[in-house]
């Protein structure tokens, strides 16, 4: 018998159901822990079908950093209002899910895993500031009250000062960690958002 020819959107739905259960697999475990034999098995497939989408366990980390953007860009038109733009309020919602967002894959990585996931793709690449600039670009152009003369590397540098803070909160004080927080927030806000 001759093995099943699948549509492409089969296809998808099997990546996803796997890019999702790794990711719960992430969250419960962490990346050291995670392994394909456990993402195949939750996914209620077989361990050769994860090769056939993805060629390693670090190129599905970075797939699933790739499928949460599309993900994060239907929560930015799901906060629309009806004429189509991104209220104030609704931004800075947007801002600090960036950071805090729980199912983001990166509030499961250590800086170590990161380095190592990197090292293990030559094709992935550190941090790259046109990249960035044409997001953050994309994200304010469709929102109100947005300063015409930002600094798109001062945004983004603020933007993973907070993260590292997050992802590094045990050494800093914890009585003022969410003051910290929410004043690295209002300096922020001061920097895309018109007086």
């Amino acid at each position: 018998m001759p093995p099943k020819v699948m549509s492409e959107n089969e296809r998808q739905a099997i990546k996803e159901m796997m890019l999702k259960e790794g990711l719960l697999l992430i969250k419960k475990e962490g990346f050291s822990k995670m392994s394909v034999s456990k993402i195949t098995s939750a996914a209620g497939l077989g361990r050769s079908t994860f090769y056939n989408y993805f060629e390693s366990k670090e190129r599905f980390v970075l797939e699933l950093i790739e499928f949460e953007h599309v993900i994060f860009w239907r929560e930015v038109d799901r906060l629309k209002d009806n004429s189509g733009r991104i209220s104030i309020k609704n931004m800075k919602f947007i801002l600090r899910q960036i950071v805090f967002n729980q199912d983001s894959v990166y509030q499961y990585l250590s800086t170590e895993e990161e380095a190592g996931i990197r090292e293990a793709v030559p094709e992935s690449r550190e941090p790259d500031i046109e990249e960035e600039t044409a997001i953050l670009k994309r994200l304010f152009s469709e929102a109100e009250g947005i300063k015409q003369d930002i600094d798109y590397a001062v945004v983004s540098n603020m933007l993973k000062i907070i993260a590292i803070s997050v992802q590094n909160k045990l050494y800093l004080h914890k009585s003022g960690f969410e003051k910290t927080i929410d004043n690295l927030y209002e300096m922020l806000y001061k920097e895309v958002f018109v007086s």
